[in-house]
């Protein structure tokens, strides 16, 4: 399969998704006091507004410390079933939707949707101000590879399009591809559209006790580009995601795409890109 080729919009039946998520945060209340019962009158009004989508409820251990001494932290889990996805959670000054295997772009806006307007409904404003502070779309994937056998490098370059290069000087002349044992890295780009840093990174792991490529696309709210109302969240959370389409089928286009099932009609020829393209627009 030629490599200039990407896919154009396409379910994959063997996408290599863990898991995608969307985090939202807000500031917290300077008084603790005050933001602790706003905290607590939020998590029962948001319950009240979720529960049908999310009836089954699991509190985290940081629940049982004060909501002063743990922001940012999940204190609360609630899921479409007991032990099943998707799910969305709440602490104090922040917000996740989480969706697994079951994953599509379309259902997925939708339960963001939900859970965003559930949150600026059930946030008693009139205790504590709501005033958002950041944004996070976020794409876990991990792909099938030896790492034991090394040639890790090579497998970046031939399969997901981004090279390494490390200077022979090194090894005294020689590189020996077969001893490269872990990777860790991460590169941070700023977008326009939305205003954004985008995040690229690559790293060794293990998904069910099998080793792997662990690639993660994110994309992060710019800290003086934070949409704030509900509408604007959403339109930032589409401006993302088209990011994350472009990167993916575009880093994933060849050999690799294959094996996410798919075949050769779904792809069409490589434009030249655009804005804060890498390819042209396609979704996941």
């Amino acid at each position: 399969m030629e490599t200039e080729i990407i896919p154009e919009s396409h379910d994959l039946p063997n996408k290599p998704l863990i898991e995608a998520m969307f985090e939202l945060r807000w500031q917290l209340d300077k008084d603790p006091a005050r933001g602790t019962t706003a905290f607590r009158l939020l998590f029962g009004k948001y319950y009240e507004k979720i529960r049908e989508s999310y009836p089954e409820i699991e509190d985290q251990p940081v629940s049982n410390v004060p909501e002063a001494m743990t922001p940012y932290m999940i204190r609360h889990r609630f899921r479409a079933a007991k032990n099943q996805w998707p799910l969305t959670q709440l602490g104090s000054g922040i917000m996740t939707v989480n969706e697994t295997e079951n994953y599509h772009w379309e259902t997925f806006r939708r339960r963001v949707g939900e859970a965003s307007r559930a949150l600026f409904d059930a946030y008693p404003s009139e205790i504590s101000r709501f005033e958002p502070t950041g944004a996070e779309l976020r794409y876990v994937n991990m792909i099938p590879f030896e790492v034991g056998n090394g040639h890790i490098i090579d497998f970046l370059d031939k399969s997901l399009h981004t090279s390494i290069k490390l200077d022979d000087k090194l090894f005294d002349g020689h590189h020996d591809k077969s001893k490269e044992s872990s990777v860790d890295l991460s590169i941070g780009l700023r977008l326009t559209k939305p205003h954004a840093i985008g995040v690229l990174s690559f790293g060794t792991g293990e998904s069910d006790s099998k080793p792997g490529i662990l690639w993660q696309i994110i994309i992060r709210s710019h800290p003086s580009f934070m949409p704030t109302t509900y509408d604007d969240i959403m339109k930032w959370t589409e401006e993302a995601h088209e990011v994350v389409d472009r990167w993916f089928f575009t880093l994933a286009r060849g050999s690799l795409m294959e094996t996410f099932g798919c075949s050769s009609f779904c792809y069409r020829h490589f434009h030249a890109a655009r804005g804060n393209s890498i390819g042209s627009s396609v979704r996941i």
